[in-house]
């Protein structure tokens, strides 16, 4: 027996994929678990384990255009690729989006990012002691 189901019957959840990346090892990270999201998590694939379907719609995109061209979008999840540059400061495209998770530190309001679901990919030379300060810090 053949599971099909239908792209339109499914319910769409986006999902973004961010990154920062100096020597763009993170981006080609997050674009590469982009296509296997898209691969893997189809509806099928929800409806085969009993769920209702849900179509995931990736968006790979840098950090800092995350806030600037996306204002920092609300999104159920966020999954975050990222390494630390020199001594644990952030790579080019991240310089904003590192100064907000700082930003977001300093407050004390625990619910801040209350309904957020996220995961971080840190990325580096573990030969460097600095090398996960970025990552930490975000």
């Amino acid at each position: 027996m053949t599971l099909e189901v239908s792209n339109q019957a499914a319910r769409k959840e986006p999902l973004f994929v961010l990154y920062g990346s100096q020597t763009g090892n993170s981006e080609q990270s997050a674009e590469e678990f982009c296509k296997q999201v898209a691969k893997t998590y189809t509806p099928a694939f929800f409806q085969k384990h009993n769920l209702p379907p849900i179509q995931v719609e990736t968006t790979c995109i840098q950090l800092d255009d995350f806030l600037e061209l996306r204002r920092a979008e609300f999104t159920k999840c966020l999954v975050i690729f990222v390494s630390s540059y020199g001594v644990g400061q952030a790579p080019i495209g991240a310089y904003k989006f590192r100064s907000f998770a700082e930003k977001l530190l300093e407050r004390s309001d625990p619910t801040i990012l209350k309904g957020l679901h996220y995961a971080i990919c840190g990325l580096g030379d573990s030969t460097y002691p600095t090398y996960l300060k970025n990552p930490t810090t975000i």
